[in-house]
């Protein structure tokens, strides 16, 4: 075995699985935790890279431990951001830790940190140190607040780039203080613009031979979701919380029918709102000046949801949602997460699957929601055991074997 670190054999083996992803052949060495660089390299996973996970040496990487589903020292948050991956745990305050990423590096194309600013640099495990070993890598980083400016060196969690941003401006009831998204979209929007921008540099490569250093954020991906919103505020539109309607567009929010059961009505256009207004019987809005178009209908949204909501109660939620439906309407039954594991549209796209864990049993898992026509999405690991995959990762780092997978 090699010298760079003591193995141990792992309890047991994957299964032989098909590789036939569009990023088959890339491999990616991921030194990245909790969630918007996992993330990121799932993505990538997900879509055929071969992804080695460096985690801390004793507790691994921070996700394992952050919820109460803990089952044999794995959390649920953990499991679902480390599909198709595998592990080995590293000491990076020691040469020897450093020096087995180092040996590494030669063979990867992708190379992705989430550290600390600066601390990947003070390690030697920086872009420049990388790209000493590998002149062509890909190497993304994913900082808090991005490269430059006052806030370079700060760090940011998920609430923080939806706080910094302005997202939470916008987001929450009018008569109550602002709240974050219930989905860490911080962390997993800068995960997804890594994983883009990580196909880009790919891209690049391919053309002219360079890697390059790619970097993205939390603010700057947080921000990036209120593209449409910060031009609107520049031009005079005013954005406040609203709850669950919409600035500039009504009716376009919740309602409740008659059995308490709350439900979505995406009014979105006058076609859908005289439509709407059909099937409630009520006609004579959609002449009506104060409602006959857009503009006018957010002027007096809170007017036209109280009229629409006296009318919404009178059946149940799932009686409106049908004759919506039948219109043509968009609209959507408020689903809670138990709704989504079991969903038929779901399912039948894929976006969530089953895999067989070879601890925990049966575990669904959300998928990369892409299809390709010659090249699917597959998952072809569970998410590894911590260090679970030390031996073959250094047999890799001592040139023993190939990194690819299908040497396994």
């Amino acid at each position: 075995m090699t010298a760079l670190d003591e193995p141990h054999a792992a309890e047991f083996e994957d299964p032989p699985t098909p590789r036939d992803g569009p990023l088959t052949g890339t491999r990616v060495l991921d030194l990245s935790h909790i969630a918007s660089g996992p993330f990121a390299t799932m993505l990538l996973a997900d879509l055929g890279a071969d992804v080695i996970k460096v985690e801390r040496a004793g507790t691994g990487d921070g996700a394992r431990q952050m919820d109460r589903s803990l089952q044999d020292g794995d959390s649920g948050y953990y499991l679902g951001l480390n599909k198709n991956k595998r592990s080995i745990a590293l000491d990076l305050r020691t040469t020897q830790g450093r020096n087995t990423v180092r040996a590494l590096a030669p063979n990867a194309d992708v190379f992705v940190e989430n550290f600390r600013p600066g601390a990947a640099a003070r390690m030697r495990l920086g872009y420049d140190d990388i790209r000493a070993i590998r002149p062509d890598i890909v190497y993304c980083s994913i900082t808090g607040f991005g490269a430059s400016g006052p806030l370079r060196d700060a760090v940011a969690y998920d609430i923080v780039g939806q706080a910094f941003s302005g997202i939470m401006s916008i987001t929450g009831d009018p008569d109550r203080p602002p709240v974050k998204c219930g989905a860490p979209i911080a962390d997993l929007t800068s995960g997804m613009f890594a994983t883009i921008g990580i196909l880009a540099a790919l891209h690049h490569r391919d053309q002219t031979g360079s890697g390059q250093h790619v970097g993205t954020s939390l603010l700057g991906a947080s921000a990036a979701l209120l593209a449409s919103y910060l031009t609107s505020h520049a031009m005079g539109t005013p954005f406040h919380r609203l709850g669950s309607a919409h600035n500039t567009l009504a009716p376009y929010q919740a309602f409740t029918g008659s059995d308490g059961t709350n439900f979505i009505l995406a009014a979105g256009n006058d076609t859908f709102f005289a439509k709407t207004t059909e099937i409630l019987g009520l006609t004579t809005l959609s002449q009506d000046p104060r409602y006959a178009t857009n503009p006018a209908r957010t002027q007096h949204r809170q007017a036209l949801a109280q009229i629409l909501q006296t009318e919404f109660a009178k059946q149940t939620a799932g009686h409106w949602l049908a004759a919506l439906a039948e219109v043509g309407v968009p609209a959507s039954p408020i689903n809670t997460i138990d709704d989504l594991v079991n969903d038929e549209q779901m399912r039948a796209n894929d976006y969530v699957t089953d895999i067989a864990h070879p601890r925990i049993g049966t575990l669904p898992v959300i998928n990369a929601p892409l299809t390709f026509s010659a090249t699917p999405v597959t998952v072809r690991r569970p998410p590894p055991r911590l260090d679970q995959h030390r031996t073959e990762i250094l047999a890799i780092a001592a040139g023993e074997r190939s990194w690819l997978t299908e040497d396994n």
